[in-house]
């Protein structure tokens, strides 16, 4: 059995993540994975996923419980390659963007 493509940080490192999770989970699934213990199922998450994942995973903290728990260090690569939003310059972007002549304005009521 083929294992999927080492996951890639350049480009979108979030959409890259969910694709490389999606087909490392089916990999996991054709390998018959399920029955084995978490620590061999993360062995094989970062043999597959490829050396620059190996060198994040050396930087990610975790308690003793977590790097021996799959979904645990699983859940850390979801925060790691999910991009931070600034709350505050969301809310700016949103508050002081203007109505260009022509556009219609939306009428949603948020009751």
């Amino acid at each position: 059995m083929k294992p999927p493509k080492e996951m890639i940080f350049q480009g979108n490192a979030s959409d890259n993540w969910i694709q490389f999770k999606q087909t490392l989970t089916l990999h996991m699934e054709a390998i018959n994975m399920d029955s084995k213990p978490d620590k061999r199922k993360i062995a094989v998450l970062l043999t597959v996923a490829g050396p620059e994942v190996i060198d994040v995973f050396d930087t990610l903290s975790f308690t003793d419980e977590e790097r021996y728990n799959v979904a645990a260090v699983i859940r850390k690569f979801d925060q790691y390659c999910t991009p931070r939003v600034n709350e505050t310059y969301e809310l700016y972007e949103f508050c002081t963007r203007l109505q260009h002549e022509g556009k219609q304005q939306n009428n949603m009521s948020l009751t």
